[in-house]
This record gives C-alpha cells, structure tokens and sequence, in this order.
C-alpha cells in the first residue's frame, strides 16, 4: 500500500518535470487526451491511450526500460475525444491476470468502452454506454474486482447529470445508470478507489452561476457490483473559484485531489468515514506549484501511483 507524504509531492514533482528527454509515442495523426496506467509489476507493462480524428489508440510499454513492447493498437476506429484507462492491477496474481478498461468520448459525443488483456489483446468489442445522453468529459477507474467508468450526460448538451456503468474483468456489465444530478453543468470529472474504507470517490468541477463550485462525490459497490445507493455522499470541495482541471488519487484511507487555478496547481486531502459516510476535506496540503510556463488550462492533469513509497506523481 502506498502511504502518501503530502510534504513529498512538490520536490517530487519538480524532480520529473527536471527528468530526460519525453518519448514519443504517438506517430499516428496529431494527438489529444492522453491517458495512462499500469499493470502494477516491476517487470510488466504501462498502457498509454490516446484520441485524435482518427480513432482511439494504445500503446503498450515495458516499465524497466521504457520501450515499446510492440506497435500500437487502434482501440476505436472513429473521431475521439476526451480519454480514460483503468487497470485490474491490485486484483492481480500475476501479470498475465491484468486487464484495462478504456473509457472515450466519440466524435458522436456519445461514451465508448472497451476492455483490452496485459497484452493489449481486446477482451470486448467497443460498447456504447449511453444511446439516450451525449456526454463530455469521462472517467474510469478499477475497485474491489469491478471497473468503474462514470461520464457527464445530458440530452440537451446541459451536462449536469453523473452516469455510471460497472464491468467485470470479463467484460460483462453488471450495472448502469444515474449516479447523481447536480445543479451545474459538470467539466473534468476524475475517479479513484479506495482499497481501506471500500469507497469510489469522484473529484469534478460543477457550475452553479459564475464562477464555479467543485464537488466530491463518495459511493460503494455492493457484492455483486451494483451500485449502494444508500451509501452516496456528496460535498462541496470548492467554492466560487475559476477552476480548470480536476484529478484524484487514493493513496489509501482516503483520497488527494488536484485543480487548477490562476494557472497554479493546488492539492487537497479528502477523507470519508468508513461508518457515516462523512467527507472531510483538508486546506490546502502544499503551496502552489507553477510551472516555467502560462498553461492554457482545460483540464490536462492526473494523479500517477508510481509504486514508489510515499509519493504520488501530479502529472499536467
């Protein structure tokens, strides 16, 4: 498990924006959302997905050497947008076990999924999650033996309405529909799993006037991979900020959010007790980090667990 230093964010961050050269990955049209995940093993694989006019691709990497492990794989083969990747690792008895669930808003701006092996073999065709709702921005993350994805919707194009949809590591889905309506149009929804209290938390950016409100939204799996209604929560993280991006991690017994402001990147500790339900959400952990250059905004941050003792990654 790893245990988050909040102290350890920033010198760790700086470190990698200081790192070597970046590989390239995509030599397939121009690129757009990025997304990217692991399969938990000193000697296995990171998945790298990415949209663009052409379709949905991924690529596999060896972790040690970061090298390709062989060519990429077109996923969807139509106009993307918005990307999510998920892996089974914590789940895993061994490399091969692994699966990815793929998550994408399609130039239809309706949702698509759908699930690859370790290997980058597809397990699923691509399955669309909602035919009713358009949707936006969309997320996806893995918990207790079941993916989680969770996407905007909103039949008018007022995305204030939260849907989800459960897979199992087959592929089956084993539940949908709506998670939550909030009052404001929802922009950079984020998801994380908490292995300790058992809790999905989602970290997004709702609007209610101007400028903007963010919330966090808690809720578990039943046995079967249902939703537990009864155990939604709902707080306000945020409130009247001009907040651009959003991205959540669990480092165990809770969550760390990230969000953009004023062009500087803030983290916040979010707790839920494991009994009630109840949120907490800390000040802010660390200063403002800054990078050498004004950022655009828009939503292009994650929170990497990189296996290593103390430290998640904030990648913008």
């Amino acid at each position: 498990m790893v245990s988050m230093s909040w102290r350890k964010l920033l010198p760790l961050f700086l470190i990698v924006l200081m790192a070597g050269p970046a590989l390239a990955i995509n030599t397939i049209g121009k690129g757009g959302y990025v997304s990217v995940a692991t399969d938990g093993y000193d000697d296995g694989y990171y998945l790298v997905v990415w949209s663009n006019s052409s379709g949905v691709f991924g690529r596999l990497y060896y972790v040690r050497t970061n090298t390709p492990a062989g060519d990429a794989i077109q996923i969807y083969n139509s106009s993307a947008f918005n990307t999510a990747v998920a892996s089974s690792k914590v789940d895993n008895s061994q490399a091969g076990d692994n699966v990815y669930l793929v998550v994408w808003r399609g130039g239809d701006n309706y949702p698509y999924a759908r699930l690859l092996g370790y290997d980058g073999s597809f397990i699923t065709n691509v399955t669309q999650l909602n035919t009713q709702n358009k949707t936006d921005w969309v997320a996806a993350a893995y918990g207790n033996r079941y993916f989680v994805a969770v996407y905007e919707g909103g039949s008018t194009g007022i995305y204030q309405n939260l849907y989800y949809t459960v897979f199992d590591t087959a592929g089956n889905v084993k539940d949908s529909g709506l998670l939550y309506s909030f009052s404001g149009t929802i922009h950079y929804t984020s998801i994380a799993y908490d292995p300790v209290t058992g809790y999905f938390g989602v970290f997004l950016r709702n609007r209610r006037g101007t400028p903007y409100d963010a919330s966090f939204l808690a809720f578990r799996l039943n046995g079967d991979g249902t939703l537990d209604r009864g155990s939604i929560r709902v707080g306000t993280v945020l409130s009247n900020q001009q907040i651009y991006g959003a991205a959540i991690a669990s480092p165990g017994n809770g969550f760390v959010i990230g969000y953009e402001t004023g062009y500087r990147w803030y983290t916040r500790k979010v707790t839920i007790d494991g009994s009630s339900g109840s949120i907490s959400v800390s000040q802010n952990i660390s200063l403002p980090i800054r990078q050498g250059y004004t950022a655009p905004g828009g939503g292009a941050m994650d929170f990497v667990n990189n296996g290593t003792e103390g430290y998640i990654v904030l990648a913008i």
